[in-house]
């Protein structure tokens, strides 16, 4: 049942019938429903006149009971009134508003005024209703009432012979003395709106049953020939192709069938031409099928060729097929492969292929080769014609290096039609991506490793070059310290063997001697943060006006005293803003500047001024390194960042500015050339501008604390270290206490004894590290500073996780010292707060 239904449902002739039936029907109810309110309006509207003819009689006849105040009579007339089927309620209003009298039909239908709001009624406008009726509708009728009079003549008699009545005279011109109030139902229109519905209705079936045989007959038709053609379209799809249907018109209909006719034929010649390509289709599908099945199975070129050659056997008919690849890159080309295996044709593993047919190949790299082995000459066609064989294909598997060519061989004169050599292009294709795969392969694996060694050897190139640098301006620096610190040592020694010397010469030469070891110190930092790894710290605060003047240092003996000793005078000017903070590594961003300063050197061959400038932006940070040199061309602006190219010949290993680019992108900033030939270049930095700021340690001043003396604990086991240490503590009034080894500073040290621990970090035994535990889980509130000459690299993870709360690097000053006491103490006054 189901099932017939569906098939009712897919039929055209179903929907054409149900798309009309359903229009003749919307049309009919639209029709019903119009007259039928087109008719309920008229009804309504001879309700609404009549209503108001009838109120305006009745006020008529009850003007004089009114003016009287008779209510009997009144109510009388009103009785009367009631006899009218559509009257359901009238009453009389006098002309103050109040209800005067009153008569209803049914009273039980009918609820008090008070209650017209809760049911939702409206109010009528020119007064309140006292009643008001249940589930019925209403059309209320007024009439004013006047004093009677003489009557018009002809208006009343009229009115008496319409409606039963003889009514008196009335003058408009008078004020009303009341008003009547008529309730008409609505239940005869309604009644009468229903009956002419249900007739409209009964017509509309009658109507539908009738058009229902015509219908049918035109549903025939147009259904009968289309029914005809689906017929015809599902034998053709079902192979049919002999079949054909009548025609009977030349119109659309007509036009369709022979459409559908046509089409059958030429299915049918084309069925015919289809059936010849199928099989050696289907022969081909399955090659593919199995090479590509084969493909992902194979573990290497032996099994690959295995699979493709078996089916291109199979596919053209040969009986053997041999694989030849190419020496190298020169142009032999070897046999190596063979199905099935030797011996055949009098081929031999390593024979070369004739350079005749290399020769072909070459000159058609994307088309295979017939070869006529009855007829040619060469020494191949000769062997394979002595075993038998008559024809032969030698497809080529690549023209890159790498390629070969694949070999097949036939017994048959007709072999290798032209309709089989693109399926055997195709299935070869295999092969040959096999083998340009792994040729590739081992050429990537050869050049990935020639790269690698020489990337490693030019690092190594360019790293000592930046170290040779390096060293050259430290030595330079430090020959300037020593000269200083050594000059004025001696000059002291022979004034005070002379017993001349004055306390303020003595007091310049040692202040001479300070800052001599100070600047000693600095260069020691410099240098340290310069060789600090990329990798050795974490991304911090970086302040960019500091790393540009440490750069300016580091290359000082590259500007100004190599320069000079070469006859050529090099400027070098800065430009800075305060503030220009940027994230990143110190290390890294020295780096930057450092082979952008060196580059700027090479570029002033004949002397110059080097110009060094950091601004601050909204939020980046600008910092430029220019130059009045020899210029760059747009050419190799264009490549300047490029690893391994150089414009330095053997002095330069291409890595410095390559090496720049991917720390500055690596910080997200931008670098950018600006130059010209003959005119200079100049080279912009762009960063992001650092949330933070680079906090700053304060000094205090050198005097002693006003607070009493602290306890101190001083571990070294350098001596001149230690001495110097507690000489600087007694000097500032405190008490300090000196250990030359962790263990015994640890076998003295009491809980509450000490306010401040200096200790040195590398110290045989225990270390300063495993002291700095030890104290800490002993005393939790005591201050402890690791006092160390690798002080840039302590880092403040290092500190938190050895228990320290600062480091002091050597050299340190008096300065240093009295600072971390003063801060010792004032955080034991926080605490104890």
């Amino acid at each position: 049942m189901k099932g017939r239904l569906a098939w009712w449902a897919s039929d055209l002739r179903v929907r054409i019938a149900v798309l009309l039936f359903a229009g003749v029907l919307m049309a009919g109810l639209g029709f019903d429903v119009l007259v039928v309110m087109l008719t309920e309006k008229r009804l309504l509207q001879e309700l609404d006149h009549r209503a108001q003819s009838y109120a305006g009689l009745l006020a008529t006849r009850v003007s004089t009971p009114l003016v009287l105040h008779d209510r009997v009579g009144l109510r009388e007339e009103l009785r009367r009134a009631l006899r009218e089927h559509d009257v359901v309620g009238v009453s009389v209003l006098e002309a103050s508003g109040a209800e005067f009298a009153r008569e209803v039909r049914d009273p039980g239908k009918w609820v008090p005024a008070e209650s017209e709001a809760s049911a939702g009624a409206a109010r009528d406008p020119r007064g309140a209703l006292t009643l008001l009726l249940r589930r019925a509708h209403v059309r209320v009728a007024w009439a004013p009432v006047f004093r009677e009079t003489a009557p018009t003549p002809g208006t009343l008699e009229e009115m008496g012979e319409l409606y039963g009545v003889s009514p008196g005279g009335t003058s408009a011109a008078q004020p009303p003395v009341g008003r009547v109030r008529m309730l008409f139902s609505t239940a005869g229109v309604e009644e009468a709106v229903r009956t002419a519905s249900r007739m409209g209705l009964t017509i509309l079936l009658a109507a539908l049953a009738l058009w229902l045989i015509p219908l049918f007959a035109l549903l025939r038709v147009i259904a009968q020939p289309l029914h005809e053609a689906s017929e015809l379209a599902r034998d053709i799809a079902a192979g049919q192709l002999d079949r054909r249907i009548p025609v009977r018109s030349r119109d659309e209909l007509g036009t369709l069938a022979e459409s559908l006719n046509t089409m059958a034929s030429a299915l049918t010649e084309a069925q015919a031409r289809a059936v010849g390509e199928a099989e050696a289709m289907r022969r081909a599908t399955d090659a593919i099928v199995a090479i590509t099945q084969g493909a992902r199975q194979a573990r290497g070129l032996d099994d690959l060729f295995q699979v493709v050659a078996s089916q291109l056997r199979q596919v053209t008919g040969s009986r053997g097929a041999a694989l030849a690849l190419r020496d190298g890159d020169g142009p032999v080309a070897l046999f190596q492969r063979f199905d099935p295996p030797l011996p055949w044709g009098e081929l031999a593993p390593g024979r070369a292929v004739d350079p005749e047919l290399l020769r072909r190949l070459d000159r058609q790299p994307v088309a295979p080769v017939r070869i006529d082995v009855e007829r040619e000459e060469l020494s191949l066609a000769r062997g394979l014609r002595r075993d038998g064989y008559r024809r032969a294909l030698l497809v080529p598997l690549g023209s890159d290096v790498g390629g070969g060519a694949l070999l097949l061989a036939s017994e048959r004169a007709d072999a290798f039609p032209p309709s089989q050599v693109d399926v055997v292009m195709g299935l070869a294709s295999h092969l040959g991506a096999a083998l340009r795969a792994a040729s590739l392969h081992s050429r990537l694996e050869s050049a990935v490793s020639e790269l690698e060694d020489t990337r490693e050897r030019l690092e190594r190139s360019e790293r000592l070059r930046v170290a040779g640098e390096m060293a050259s301006g430290v030595a330079h620096d430090f020959n300037n310290v020593l000269g200083a610190i050594l000059g004025r040592a001696q000059l002291l020694r022979r004034r005070a063997a002379s017993g001349d010397i004055e306390s303020a010469e003595l007091a310049r030469a040692l202040e001479i001697i300070e800052m001599a070891a100070q600047d000693g110190g600095d260069t020691v930092r410099r240098l340290r943060q310069f060789g600090a790894g990329a990798h050795g710290s974490a991304a911090d605060v970086v302040d960019l006006d500091r790393i540009v003047r440490d750069a300016a240092e580091f290359t000082r003996a590259r500007w100004e005293s190599e320069a000079q000793a070469l006859g050529r005078t090099i400027g070098l000017v800065i430009d800075s803003e305060p503030g220009a903070t940027v994230e990143g590594r110190g290390s890294e961003m020295r780096e930057v500047f450092t082979n952008l300063i060196l580059n700027a050197i090479d570029a002033l061959p004949t002397g110059g001024t080097i110009r060094l400038s950091t601004h601050v932006e909204t939020d980046r940070v600008r910092a430029e390194v220019a130059d009045d040199g020899v210029g760059m061309s747009s050419d190799i602006q264009r490549r300047i960042f490029d690893p391994f190219f150089t414009t330095k010949g053997e002095r330069g290993t291409g890595l410095g500015l390559s090496v720049v680019y991917g720390i500055i992108h690596g910080a997200g900033g931008e670098i950018m050339v600006h130059s010209t030939p003959g005119r200079g270049t100049r080279m912009e930095v762009s960063l992001p501008r650092a949330l933070r700021t680079v906090a700053e340690r304060a000094r205090p001043a050198g005097t002693a604390p006003d607070e009493a003396h602290a306890r101190v604990m001083v571990v070294d086991d350098e001596p001149a270290v230690r001495e110097l240490l507690g000489d600087i503590l007694a000097s500032l009034g405190h008490d300090p206490q000196v250990f030359e080894s962790a263990s015994a500073a640890l076998a003295a040290y009491e809980r509450g004894r000490y306010e401040v621990v200096f200790t040195d970090l590398g110290m045989p035994g225990m270390t300063g590290w495993e002291l700095a535990r030890a104290l800490r889980d002993r005393d939790p509130d005591v201050t402890i500073a690791i006092i160390t000459g690798w002080g840039a690299e302590v880092s403040p993870d290092a500190l938190r996780e050895g228990g320290a709360d600062a480091v002091v690097s050597k050299p340190f000053t008096i300065e240093d010292i009295e600072g971390l006491v003063r801060l010792a103490r004032e955080g034991r006054k926080k605490r104890a707060a």
